[in-house]
C-alpha cells in the first residue's frame, strides 16, 4: 500500500470518526433530552429525505446535466495525474512477490476467461437476489406476531362454546335461542354498567367498538331449485307484512316500525373490491351486501326491549335463510382490531346450522409502536430493493432485449408487487384513518365496519406470500451454477410428460375414490361431506397427515365397505400410486446424473473462483481475527518440518487408500496435472529467488534497496529491475577544453 493511499484512508477515517463524535456530542449535550418518540420520528425523516433524494431529486439533476451537455455540447477538460510518490527496489520487488504468489494460485483452469464472467455475473446475481431475499424474509418475520393466532382462538371459543355465564354458537338449535344467546353473549358481558370500564367481561382488555349489527338475508321465493335464490330487498310492515303502508311518526319511532332496513351501500370501486364477497354456508351462499340489517342498542335494557319487539312480531321467521351478526372488538393492549362475523344459518328443513368468522389484524401501524429492531429491517429492505430495483433498470437501459428473457420480466414483477404493497399500506393507512375520525365524532350507538381496512391488512399478506414464492423462484435460477440444482432443473424438464402422466392417473384415482367415500360416509363426516374436503382428506391420509382423520369415519357404511375403502387407499394409493410417482422421480435423477458425469467438463467451480476472486479480502479477514496460522519451528529445522509433514501425508493416504476409491484419470486430466505442476515448480522458484533478492537487500543495500556494483557480480545488476524502479544515475556531461 503506497503513501498517497494509506493518507487517503487516514482522511476518510478521521472524518468519519468526528463527525460521528460531534453528533453524538450534539445529541447529549445540546441541552435537552429527546424523547425514543422524538429520536424515531427524527430519523424516520431523515430516512425519508435520503430515499427521496436518491429516487427523485438524483435522476432530475442528472436529467438536467444530460440535457445541458448535449445542448451546450462543452467539451471536457482532462488533466493528467501527478505522480503519486517514489518507488524503489523494494517495492517492486513487493509488488512482484505479491503477483508471483498470485499466479502460483492461477492454473490453467483459472484462465477460462468465459467462465470467470460467468462467475462474476453469478456473484453479482447471488449477492443482489440473496440479500434482497433474506431482508424480505426478515421483513415479513417482523411484521407477524403469534398473537393474532391466540387473540382468534380465545375469541372464537368464548363465542362458539358455552361457558360459566353464556351461551355458545354452537348450542343453536332452532330459531328462538338466538334471541338467548344475542342476551346471554353479545349483551350481557358488553353492559357497561355491570362493568365500569366499559369491556368485555370475560378479557378486561378487549372492547367493542359501537353496536352489534344484525342482518338477515330472505329468499322472494321459497321455491328450492337447482338455481341461486333471489334475496328479497323490498320493505315490509310488522310481521313481514304486504303491501307496504307508511305509518304515522315512522320517522320517530322506526325501530319499531321498521327495525329492519334494506342495507344500503355506496357503489364505488373500493367496495366492489373489497366488499363484494359471498359467504359460503352449508346450504346457500349468501351476498355481503344484501339483506336487512338492524342495530342493537348501548344500554342492556334498550336492548332488552328491542329483542322482546322482535320476537313479538317475528321479525326472525323461518323464512329467514341466514342471519348474520357482525360487531367490532379492539384490544387497546396490544393494538389489535377483531372483525366478528356470527352466522345462523336456518335451512330449509328446520335445521340450524351456525358458523363463525374472526379475521384480526394490526391496523394502527404507528412508527411510534414499532421497536428498534422493525424499524432497523424496514430501512434495510428498503435499501435492498432499491439496489435490486436499480441493477434491473441498469441491465434494460443498456439493453432493451433483457426485457423479454422471461427471468428479468420475473424480476419486473416482483417490483411491481412491492409497488402494490406500499400502495396497499397507504390504502390501509388511510382507511383507518377515515374509520378514526368517524368514531371520534360519532355517537357509540353506530356500528363501525372495519371489513375494509381488515381485508387490505389481509392482501397485504397475500402479496408477500406471492413475493416470498417469486423470489425464491428467481433464486432458485441463480444457483443455477451448482450441480445439484442443474441436474434436478434437468430432470424434471427430461420427466415432465413421465410424472405428468404419473400425476393424472393418481389425480383421477383420487377423484374416483373420493366420490364414492363422500357418497357412503359423507353424511356421517364432514371429513368427507363435501366432494373437495373428501379428496383433500384420503390425499392426506396417503400422504402420512392423519392427525385430523380418524379412519372410523370410513366405517359409516357398514364393516366390510370400510375394509374395502380402507385396503384401496392405504395400498393401492398410499403404497402404489405414490411409490411409482417417487420412483419414477428417482429413476430419471439417477439417468440424468450419470448423464452429466460422462458430459463434465473438467474445470473450476463457483466456490473455487470466489476463493481465488476474493482471496485478498479472505486474508485480510484472517489478519483481523487472527485466524492466520504462522510458522512453528517446534525445536526442529525447516527440513525435519518438511520431512515430518510429508511422512504425516504418506500415513494417511496409505490408511485411507483401502477405503477411498480414486477413479482413474484420463489422458487429458494427466496432461493438466503434469502441466499444473510444472508451472507451479517455476512460479516457487521464481518466489524464492524474489524472496532472496529482497533479503539480499534488506542486509546489504541502502534504504532504498540499491547495492553497491560489483565487477564480478551479474546477480546483483540492476539489468532485470524496470527503468522506474532503478538507481538514479547522474549525468556526465564533458566540456570543449
Amino acid at each position: 500500500m503506497n503513501r498517497t493511499r494509506l493518507n487517503n484512508i487516514i482522511f476518510f477515517v478521521v472524518t468519519v470518526i468526528v463527525l460521528i463524535v460531534s453528533l453524538v456530542m450534539v445529541c447529549v449535550f445540546s441541552g435537552f433530552e429527546h424523547e425514543m418518540k422524538m429520536f424515531k420520528t427524527m430519523l424516520n425523516t431523515i430516512v425519508l429525505i435520503l430515499l427521496l433524494q436518491f429516487l427523485f431529486f438524483d435522476p432530475i439533476k442528472f436529467v438536467v446535466l444530460a440535457i445541458d451537455a448535449a445542448t451546450w455540447g462543452l467539451e471536457r477538460q482532462y488533466q493528467e495525474k501527478p505522480e503519486t510518490g517514489h518507488y524503489n527496489h523494494y517495492d517492486y520487488l513487493k509488488m512482484r512477490l505479491r503477483s508471483l504468489r498470485s499466479q502460483l494460485k492461477i492454473t490453467e483452469e483459472h484462465r477460462n476467461e468465459k467462465l470467470n464472467q460467468k462467475y462474476h455475473i453469478i456473484a453479482k446475481d447471488v449477492y443482489i437476489y440473496g440479500s434482497y431475499f433474506i431482508m424480505l424474509l426478515a421483513f415479513v418475520l417482523v411484521q407477524q406476531d403469534v398473537i393474532l393466532y391466540y387473540n382468534i382462538r380465545n375469541v372464537q371459543r368464548l363465542l362458539y362454546e358455552n361457558q360459566s355465564s353464556t351461551l355458545g354458537l354452537n348450542q343453536i338449535y332452532h330459531l328462538n335461542t338466538v334471541y338467548d344467546y344475542i342476551e346471554t353473549t353479545l349483551i350481557n358481558p358488553f353492559d357497561s354498567n355491570l362493568n365500569h370500564h366499559d369491556a368485555w367481561e370475560p378479557i378486561e382488555q378487549i372492547k367493542m367498538l359501537g353496536v352489534v349489527r344484525l342482518r338477515q338475508v330472505r329468499p322472494v321465493d321459497n321455491h328450492i331449485g337447482l338455481d341461486a335464490p333471489e334475496w328479497d330487498v323490498r320493505t315490509f310492515l310488522p310481521e313481514w307484512q304486504l303491501p307496504y303502508q307508511r305509518i304515522h311518526y315512522t320517522e320517530k319511532f322506526w325501530r319499531i316500525y321498521e327495525p329492519w332496513q334494506p342495507l344500503v351501500h355506496n357503489p364505488s370501486l373500493l367496495n366492489g373490491l373489497l366488499l363484494n364477497f359471498e359467504h359460503y354456508g352449508s346450504f346457500h351462499t349468501y351476498p355481503e351486501l344484501n339483506g336487512y340489517v338492524a342495530f342493537l342498542k348501548l344500554s342492556k335494557k334498550d336492548n332488552k326491549i328491542f329483542l322482546k319487539h322482535l320476537k313479538d312480531y317475528s321479525w326472525i321467521n323461518y323464512n329467514t335463510s341466514a342471519l348474520f351478526m357482525d360487531f367490532t372488538l379492539y384490544n387497546a393492549d396490544a393494538n389489535m382490531f377483531t372483525m366478528c362475523t356470527l352466522l345462523v344459518e336456518n335451512t330449509a328443513f328446520g335445521i340450524q346450522i351456525p358458523s363463525i368468522k374472526l379475521e384480526s389484524a394490526f391496523l394502527i401501524a404507528d412508527l411510534h409502536q414499532q421497536s428498534s429492531l422493525e424499524f432497523i429491517i424496514v430501512i434495510f429492505y428498503f435499501l435492498a430493493l432499491l439496489q435490486f430495483m436499480s441493477a434491473l433498470v441498469v441491465k434494460i437501459w443498456f439493453d432493451p432485449r433483457e426485457i423479454r428473457k422471461r427471468w428479468n420480466q420475473l424480476d419486473i414483477i416482483i417490483c411491481l408487487l412491492n409497488v402494490f404493497l406500499l400502495m396497499l399500506t397507504v390504502m390501509r393507512s388511510t382507511e383507518v384513518d377515515n374509520i378514526l375520525n368517524i368514531v371520534e365524532k360519532a355517537a357509540e350507538t353506530e356500528f363501525y365496519d372495519f371489513h375494509r381496512p381488515i381485508r387490505l391488512f389481509l392482501f397485504t399478506l397475500v402479496v408477500m406470500g406471492f413475493l416470498i414464492s417469486l423470489t425464491t423462484i428467481r433464486l432458485w435460477k441463480v444457483f443455477q451454477f451448482a450441480s445439484v440444482f442443474q441436474v434436478f432443473t434437468r430432470t424434471l424438464y427430461v420427466a415432465w410428460s413421465a410424472l405428468i402422466s404419473t400425476a393424472v392417473i393418481i389425480l383421477i384415482f383420487l377423484m374416483a375414490f373420493g366420490i364414492s367415500v363422500s357418497i357412503i360416509n359423507g353424511d356421517y363426516s364432514l371429513n368427507f361431506y363435501y366432494l373437495t374436503n373428501s379428496i383433500v382428506s384420503c390425499m392426506c391420509f396417503a400422504m402420512g397427515f392423519t392427525s385430523h382423520l380418524n379412519s372410523a369415519d370410513m366405517f359409516f357404511g357398514g364393516s366390510l365397505v370400510g375394509v374395502i375403502l380402507y385396503l384401496i387407499l392405504v395400498f393401492v394409493l398410499a403404497i402404489i400410486l405414490i411409490n411409482v410417482f417417487a420412483s419414477t422421480i428417482s429413476a430419471y435423477f439417477e439417468e440424468v446424473d450419470k448423464m452429466a458425469k460422462e458430459k463434465e467438463k473438467r474445470q473450476i467451480n463457483f466456490i473455487q473462483f470466489l476463493h481465488l476472486e476474493y482471496g485478498h479480502w479472505w486474508s485480510c479477514c484472517r489478519n483481523w481475527f487472527g485466524m492466520r496460522k504462522g510458522y512453528r519451528r517446534n525445536n526442529r529445522t525447516v527440513s525435519q518440518n518438511i520431512r515430518r509433514e510429508l511422512d504425516d501425508q504418506e500415513r494417511y493416504e496409505a490408511n485411507t487408500r483401502r477405503i477411498i476409491i480414486k477413479e482413474e484419470l484420463t489422458e487429458y486430466e494427466k496432461n493438466l496435472n503434469y502441466r499444473v505442476s510444472l508451472e507451479r515448480s517455476y512460479c516457487l522458484v521464481s518466489i524464492m529467488r524474489v524472496q532472496m533478492n529482497l533479503l539480499e537487500r534488506m542486509l546489504f543495500g541502502d534504504k532504498d534497496g540499491n547495492l553497491e556494483p560489483l565487477s564480478d557480480s551479474s546477480y546483483t545488476s540492476d539489468s532485470d529491475i524496470p527503468e522506474m524502479y532503478r538507481k538514479e544515475k547522474k549525468k556526465v556531461t564533458f566540456s570543449a577544453n
